[in-house]
């Protein structure tokens, strides 16, 4: 046997007549969609709409949330990441590495090391196979000056990725804060 309860509605405060079969019902008065709520000892009406509502505001914060964190565990890799990567000074200073020269630069150097070379020979009657002396040593300081160059480059690119990851994170945090409001 069904039992009839007599509850008000939650927005306008107009009685309404309730079994205990329906879960949702619209006032007859404001039109207002209602969900019919039973806690132990009372029977009571809540409006849809603010439900909805307060739903979508737990659904926006939570969203802000998760993003605060994924800043942060962002910024807690790079951190960590740095830390393995930077460049150590003689004195223990940290350093971010940088280029010490370009390719271009590096391979002009050389030219005029071992163009100079040539011609202090040609002027004393040094045999020809002394030329490759400086030039193994030009060699030697490009293959070095290179690597360092592309040590450089690499922690420049990994720090330009996090740079433009963080931004967007935090132009979705920005949207999220304003789609809360």
């Amino acid at each position: 046997m069904t039992q009839t309860f007599s509850v008000r509605c939650q927005n306008c405060g107009s009685p309404l007549q309730v079994n205990d079969s329906i879960r949702f019902v619209t006032c007859g008065y404001c039109h207002s969609e209602l969900q019919v709520v039973r806690d132990a000892s009372t029977v009571h009406t809540e409006v849809l709409q603010n439900i909805e509502r307060n739903t979508a505001a737990t659904v926006n914060q939570l969203k802000v949330i998760e993003l605060q964190n994924e800043i942060e565990r962002l910024d807690r890799e790079w951190d960590a990441w740095k830390e393995q990567n930077l460049s150590r000074n003689q004195d223990g200073t940290v350093t971010e590495p940088v280029s010490c020269t370009s390719p271009t630069t590096t391979l002009s150097v050389i030219g005029v090391f071992v163009l100079f070379t040539w011609i202090i020979m040609l002027v004393s009657g040094a045999p020809f196979a002394a030329l490759f002396i400086p030039a193994a040593f030009g060699l030697a300081f490009f293959v070095v000056a290179d690597g360092h160059n592309k040590y450089a480059r690499s922690f420049l690119r990994s720090k330009a990725r996090f740079d433009i990851e963080r931004s967007n994170l935090l132009g979705a945090l920005e949207q999220a804060r304003k789609g809360g409001r």
